[in-house]
């Protein structure tokens, strides 16, 4: 059985890009930083791909919102989210993408980890 994932997103293009990549960054900032912030070496540090001089830990995953046991559960939970935002930025914005995917896990900074398989649908906010 599939589970169900929320990314919560500026454009279709760049849920498409989240899922053609398959794993996201948590911090940016210079190398020495992150370093002291990954003491144990859970991540993987790498140059910032689009922040040019900029380091960032590479995570096995996107991070999201799940895992959802329906594509119907995800949609209320992102109509929930939207709802009542709790003081994250990403939940401003203008869409979620709903992915079908697998838990890889969790993260204290990033949340839950999922491997994307597919985009399932796009919300509107």
């Amino acid at each position: 059985m599939g589970c169900y994932f929320l990314r919560f997103i500026e454009s279709e293009e760049h849920a498409v890009e989240d899922l053609r990549r398959g794993w996201s960054m948590v911090a940016a900032g210079d190398r020495g930083y992150l370093e002291s912030l990954d003491a144990e070496g859970l991540f993987e540090l790498m140059e910032h791909p689009f922040l040019e001089g900029e380091w960032a830990l590479k995570i096995d995953g996107l991070c999201g919102y799940g895992p959802f046991d329906s594509v119907e559960d995800a949609k209320a939970a992102a109509i929930d989210l939207w709802t009542n935002p709790d003081d994250e930025p990403w939940l401003e914005s203008p869409l979620c993408a709903v992915y079908s995917g697998t838990l890889a896990g969790y993260d204290g900074m990033a949340g839950d980890l999922f491997r994307p398989e597919s985009i399932v649908e796009f919300l509107n906010r």
